[in-house]
């Protein structure tokens, strides 16, 4: 696309999201046609599911529709919408993992002895917390490589960020929970 055709884009966009907070149920519409298939493939690359990828992709479009008013006109509408995209899709792989963590906690309840649940347990406690901690930008990253299992080029492809950025983010992230769970492994 040429930076005119970005140009011209850009103020639909802004006309349409004008018309919208006037009530303007198919300017709504034409922004979803614009951006539908878009959102759908960076979901579908981070979370991998196509059935999960379309509630995702649902979701951020509503979302969107009921925040449009914090939306700032002066900036371009798409990575606007890009980031709820990604936020709406992180937080469905932190609610799928932890239902994972349930399932897999309630298997090791039933092979080990109460001590190792004990000290299992605490140590998936103290390593959910470091991960928590982490920075954003480094938690997302190791959260999509190690839960999700996404190469880096599928993860670099989902943040619009390039390959050594994604790599570097996660070498700095495993260091990080490396040096914070020294006394746990």
């Amino acid at each position: 696309m040429t930076g005119w055709q970005q140009l011209l884009q850009r103020r639909q966009d802004l006309q349409w999201v004008r018309r919208i907070k006037a009530g303007d149920q198919q300017a709504f519409r034409s922004l979803v046609e614009r951006y539908q298939a878009r959102i759908y493939a960076l979901v579908r690359a981070m979370v991998g599911s196509h059935a999960l990828s379309d509630d995702i992709t649902q979701d951020t479009f509503i979302k969107v529709y009921r925040n449009l008013s914090s939306f700032d006109e002066s900036y371009p509408f798409f990575p606007w919408l890009r980031r709820i995209a990604v936020n709406t899709a992180l937080t469905a792989l932190h609610v799928q993992a932890a239902q994972s963590r349930v399932a897999l906690n309630e298997d090791i309840r039933q092979e080990t002895s109460l001590e190792q649940t004990i000290e299992q347990n605490e140590l998936i406690r103290q390593m959910q917390k470091k991960i928590a901690e982490l920075p954003e930008e480094q938690r997302t990253v190791f959260v999509l490589r190690t839960q999700q299992e996404m190469s880096y080029e599928e993860i670099a492809a989902a943040l619009n960020l390039s390959l050594g950025t994604v790599m570097s983010r996660l070498s700095r992230a495993r260091s990080r929970l490396k040096e914070s769970l020294h006394e746990y492994i």
